[in-house]
């Protein structure tokens, strides 16, 4: 049947109604012809800019929600920035590019770099360790917050600046390629025992080898954590029959030990030492399932930090791994993200208009509302 396009005057609300004029009802018919008719009556009455604006906002309702979304985040960010004149553009340019970059949200990046930035780093360098943060989540299939989590406590943790953050991540990917651990595990868990590690003097070098070591002979990479920071805490404070022990065997149980021998130096020094006097240096279970392991698996431990010494580029290896060649999934997600990009822009651009117009909308609000009231009919 013949099909006839009757565009409402209301159709400043983006709508049209399409008409089957061979079936169509009387009363159908009606309804359209009054709304013709009050669509005319407002716009005599001078209320034409209601409708300007409707039939703005509908077509453009996605875009203008994806531009205020964004204005948002980075509010939030500009909570957390002290020199937010100085650093704020820089910020919310950086958040825009690497969006479609690395194929994530600006709500994801935009959360890391906060988080970043609420733990203290530099803010000149917050972008800098933001990137390391989106590389190391692609390299390691995971979260940017956990990749940015994990960063942060290792540099806050051993009292490294941001500059290091390339190491840090070539340091957790190392030990993830050495150990049997995913970077997951690793980067989720880190920061349980990077402070008592620092505390007690322990190397980059010696930490990750111990989690490597322990992992690799069987232990699961959450209790291999636990069991590390449970060896650190004998030796903070240790049991009298500990003390006693450790005597016995030629070495006071104390942080100065570790500090001079490191984690390895222990090992090697109970190497030949029997489980039960090993069980009375280490009281707690959880401490000695990680203990017994890494003591028999000495040489191994050592060839571990020999490994992780040699660490340089061990991220950027991973990321390019993941997004050589341009795989499909890195595509669609940059796809996605330009999309959203465009819609973004368009919405910024109308962002000032649709604050003047909205000022306007208010006030005439009540005279359409009270209009539409007395013309029920």
């Amino acid at each position: 049947s013949e099909e006839k396009m009757i565009p409402m005057s209301l159709g400043a609300l983006a709508v049209s109604v399409y008409v089957d004029h061979t079936g169509i009802d009387t009363g159908a018919r009606a309804a359209i012809v009054k709304l013709e008719q009050l669509g005319r009556t407002l716009q005599q009455r001078g209320l034409s800019q209601f409708f300007v604006g409707i039939s703005i906002a509908i077509p453009f309702k996605k875009a203008i929600e994806e531009a205020a979304a964004f204005d948002k985040q980075m509010r939030l960010v500009a909570t957390v920035t002290k020199d937010t004149a100085k650093y704020m553009r820089q910020y919310t340019e950086a958040v825009k590019q690497m969006a479609f970059e690395f194929g994530e949200s600006t709500a994801t990046i935009s959360k890391g770099l906060y988080d970043i930035l609420s733990s203290q780093i530099d803010e000149a360098h917050a972008v800098d360790v933001l990137r390391v943060a989106l590389k190391g989540a692609i390299g390691g299939m995971t979260d940017t917050a956990v990749a940015a989590d994990a960063t942060v406590a290792m540099l806050n943790s051993y009292r490294l600046s941001a500059e290091y953050a390339t190491d840090v991540s070539d340091w957790l990917f190392k030990t993830v390629e050495l150990g049997t651990i995913t970077y997951e595990q690793l980067a989720s868990r880190i920061g349980y025992v990077a402070s008592s590690a620092y505390a007690c003097g322990v190397s980059l070098e010696d930490l990750g080898a111990a989690i490597a070591t322990i992992t690799h002979v069987g232990l699961p990479a959450e209790s291999a954590i636990v069991a590390i920071n449970n060896i650190l805490k004998q030796f903070m404070n240790p049991s009298k029959e500990a003390v006693d022990v450790a005597r016995q065997l030629g070495f006071e149980m104390n942080t100065a030990t570790i500090r001079a021998w490191g984690l390895k130096g222990v090992f090697e020094k109970l190497k030949n030492v029997d489980a039960e006097t090993i069980s009375s240096l280490f009281p707690d279970i959880r401490g000695l399932r990680g203990a017994i392991p890494a003591i028999q698996a000495i040489t191994e431990y050592a060839k571990f930090m020999d490994g992780i010494a040699d660490r340089a580029g061990a991220a950027e290896i991973a990321f390019r791994k993941m997004t050589e060649e341009n795989p499909l999934w890195l595509l669609l997600k940059r796809m996605s993200q330009s999309i959203i990009a465009i819609s973004r822009a368009i919405g910024e651009a109308l962002a000032p208009e649709i604050g003047k117009l909205s000022s306007k909308l208010f006030d005439i609000t009540n005279k359409v509302v009270n209009f539409i009231k007395s013309h029920r009919w």
